[in-house]
């Protein structure tokens, strides 16, 4: 997991205090929310709403790039 990110986001929900919370705890957290939406991506079946075969490639390989990027900014395999 990306802790620079983890930390900032942190940071921003409530203050200097979260960093002095288990720092395990949060990172576990931080990993099921990021996993739960690539799971939202995965499964819109974007390609499902589209009517050509082009189409449905082309829902696909953007379902597969936008999961990638959230994987590499949050470090998360």
């Amino acid at each position: 997991m990306n802790k620079e990110l983890l930390k900032e986001f942190q940071l921003q929900a409530g203050g200097s205090h979260y960093p002095n919370i288990n720092p395990e705890l949060q990172e576990k957290f931080a990993k099921e929310i990021v996993k739960y939406c690539i799971d939202l991506v995965e499964n819109a079946q974007l390609q499902d709403m589209v009517m050509t075969t082009y189409q449905k490639d082309f829902a696909r390989g953007v379902t597969e790039r936008i999961v990638k990027q959230i994987k590499q900014k949050f470090d998360v395999h």
